[in-house]
C-alpha cells in the first residue's frame, strides 16, 4: 500500500520528462526522507506535499548529498548558538522586572524629573543628554505600540 504523500515511479514510465533537479530540491527530498525514516526509497520518486501543490522530485541519493545538507544544517545551528545566547544574556539582564531596589530608583527619577520641569532645569541639559533622553523616550511609545498590537492581536487598523 501506498503511503498517501509518497508515491513511487518506475524507471519506465514516459509519462513524466526527466528533469535534472537542483540541490535544494535534493535536500528538501532528503530532509522528507529522512524525516519519515524512509531510508530504502528507489531511485526515481515524486514526494507529493502540500496537498498536492508542490512536486519535489529526486533521482537518486548520494552521500556527498546528504553531506551538503548536513554542512547547511550545522552552519546554521553553529551560526545561531552564539547568537541566541548573547541575546538571552541581554534578555535576562534587559527583560527582568523591576525589583524593588529599582522601585526605589525609579521614584526618585520620576520626583527629579517633575522637580527639574518645575525649577527649569531642563534648559541646562546637555545635547548628549537630551539626545538619550528622547531615545529613552521613543522606545517607551514603541513598547506601547507593541503591547497595544499584542493585546489586540493584530496590526490592522494601526498606521505603521
Amino acid at each position: 500500500m501506498h503511503h498517501p504523500i509518497m508515491r513511487t515511479q518506475s524507471r519506465t514510465d514516459s509519462s513524466h520528462s526527466p528533469r535534472r533537479p537542483n540541490i535544494i530540491t535534493k535536500c528538501l527530498g532528503i530532509l522528507f526522507v529522512l524525516s519519515n525514516e524512509r531510508a530504502n526509497v528507489s531511485s526515481s520518486a515524486v514526494v507529493l506535499a502540500h496537498q498536492g501543490f508542490v512536486h519535489l522530485r529526486y533521482t537518486a541519493l548520494h552521500a556527498s548529498q546528504i553531506a551538503l545538507c548536513n554542512l547547511h544544517k550545522r552552519f546554521g545551528v553553529n551560526y545561531a548558538k552564539p547568537v541566541l545566547q548573547v541575546w538571552l544574556q541581554y534578555a535576562k539582564v534587559e527583560l527582568t522586572p523591576p525589583t524593588l531596589k529599582d522601585v526605589s530608583a525609579i521614584r526618585s527619577g520620576f520626583s527629579q524629573l517633575i522637580h527639574s520641569a518645575r525649577t527649569g532645569r531642563y534648559r541646562d541639559v546637555t545635547v548628549r543628554e537630551g539626545i538619550i533622553n528622547t531615545l529613552v523616550a521613543i522606545e517607551i511609545y514603541c513598547w506601547f505600540f507593541v503591547g497595544e498590537c499584542i493585546g489586540k492581536r493584530h496590526i490592522v487598523g494601526y498606521d505603521v
